[in-house]
């Protein structure tokens, strides 16, 4: 497995512009919502679920270890983090206007309890 500076330097790669950590807990939820540019999800462990429910006919599809999730801009999405935690890396990539603003994740396991 890619170590987490290997993989910033591949989320850098794609043309995010600043790349940084947080902790989820686990089952973490965030409900419909949207950015103003490019958001991608990279997942290095556990599992990211994801449905756009502004879709004609909403599904909600789960990925895994490796697994690279863009969400265009201004696309409405609900995401549902795995059951045993992740860490999510945001990035920052220019937006249309100029400004930065944080727009890409990237999901690693925690054990229970750290």
């Amino acid at each position: 497995m890619p170590s987490r500076s290997e993989d910033e330097s591949k989320v850098s790669s794609w043309g995010f512009s600043h790349v940084f950590t947080w902790r989820d807990g686990p089952n973490a939820y965030y409900r419909p919502h949207s950015h103003s540019g490019l958001t991608t999800h990279l997942i290095r462990k556990g599992s990211l679920s994801i449905t756009y429910p502004e879709d004609t006919d909403p599904t909600k599809e789960t990925f895994g270890v490796g697994a690279r999730v863009d969400v265009p801009a201004g696309k409405v999405h609900e995401v549902w983090m795995g059951d045993d935690g992740e860490y999510l890396r945001s990035a920052a990539k220019r937006s249309a206007d100029g400004d930065y603003e944080v727009v890409s994740m990237s999901l690693e396991s925690r054990e229970p309890g750290s």
